[in-house]
């Protein structure tokens, strides 16, 4: 289906993370560069068969089953998947064309949920425009769709360019796909309240750790994982693999909403572990699960036994310039604060 509110074009098809990028294009004679003496009986070596970019692609017959249960109104048929299920970005991420990090503008800003998209966008070189101008502003402009449910905002998804004729969206931690403007209408994104248009490039928000810091990371983090009970780790261990199952849920698998990762009985037996078990947090946040910093920061509240061996910073805490940057961002933050509070 054209989507009715831009104006189609023929679709640009561009490689998994690289967006504006057509396929790169095959010389007309190509060599594999070997260039032998002509008197010498060498044999060429056959050059390999280009790889094909396999974006878009029809979805599989569970992935229609998944995303038919969370959007009825998706044409299942029609869409296209563009990049596979990752944790790596999400929905609000990919609509400013970062496929980097996940950002969640209510865990970065002030104020409102929706001052923080607004603030967001602003900084990324977005401005808000009017459902009429956005059907009116043809397919070589970008245009995000934002998305909100009774409860705040939910979702972007984006048109352009280097989107095809229809719309995309990354879905949380699960596939990116094509879409018709609204078809994700559903109980779990609302639907679209508002759009933003780019207009400029805007400034990219980014968080260094300082080498230093990185350098005796490990060292550290080493020396309190081993300290850790037996029976704490095992614990651990269980509940984790039970939060991860929970995380990976039908239920949470399409929200950009850090929240709605932090619930469930796995969660809350991880944090009934209490502070024995914050080396183990550190960990697996070091291995890049970001969400890990939420469990850090509940079980690290100011107290008298503040991370149980008190340092120069016993317990995170990140201002406002370091809150304004990704979730895996903040949990570098988060992980490097606890560490230099240990001896």
């Amino acid at each position: 289906m054209i989507d009715p509110i831009r104006s189609p074009q023929a679709p640009v098809l561009h490689p998994s993370g690289q967006r504006g990028l057509a396929p790169e294009q095959q010389p007309a004679n190509p060599t594999d560069g070997f260039s032998p003496n002509q008197s010498d009986p060498v044999t060429k070596l056959q050059q390999q068969p280009p790889v094909q970019n396999p974006y878009p692609r029809p979805m599989t017959e569970d992935e229609k089953a998944d995303f038919k249960s969370w959007f009825p109104n998706l044409d299942v048929e029609a869409a296209r998947v563009t990049h596979e299920a990752t944790p790596q970005y999400n929905c609000i991420s990919w609509t400013t064309g970062n496929t980097q990090s996940w950002d969640w503008p209510p865990s970065m800003y002030g104020g409102t949920p929706q001052e923080a998209f607004q603030q967001y966008y602003t900084e990324r070189g977005f401005s808000p425009i009017s459902a009429e101008e956005a059907a009116n502003i043809g397919k070589d402009k970008e245009v995000v769709a934002y998305w909100e449910d009774p409860n705040g905002p939910t979702h972007g998804s984006v048109s352009g360019s280097t989107h095809g004729e229809r719309w995309e969206s990354k879905c949380g931690q699960a596939a990116q796909i094509q879409h018709g403007r609204d078809e994700l209408e559903s109980e779990v994104y609302g639907k679209i309240a508002g759009y933003w248009l780019k207009t400029s490039e805007g400034k990219r928000i980014v968080r260094e750790i300082p080498l230093e810091a990185r350098q005796r990371l490990d060292a550290k983090l080493a020396l309190r994982v081993v300290s850790v009970e037996p029976e704490v780790a095992q614990a651990f261990s269980s509940a984790y693999s039970q939060w991860q199952s929970e995380r990976s849920s039908s239920k949470v698998a399409v929200s950009s909403n850090p929240a709605d990762y932090l619930k469930g009985e796995g969660y809350q037996k991880l944090l009934a572990l209490g502070k024995a078990a914050l080396p183990l947090w550190i960990d697996k946040m070091r291995s890049g699960d970001f969400f890990c910093q939420y469990g850090v920061q509940e079980l690290t509240k100011a107290g008298e036994d503040a991370f149980q061996i008190k340092g120069p910073n016993p317990q995170p805490e990140l201002k406002p310039q370091e809150v304004r940057c990704s979730e895996q961002d903040k949990a570098n933050q988060v992980m490097v604060q606890w560490l230099d509070s240990q001896w």
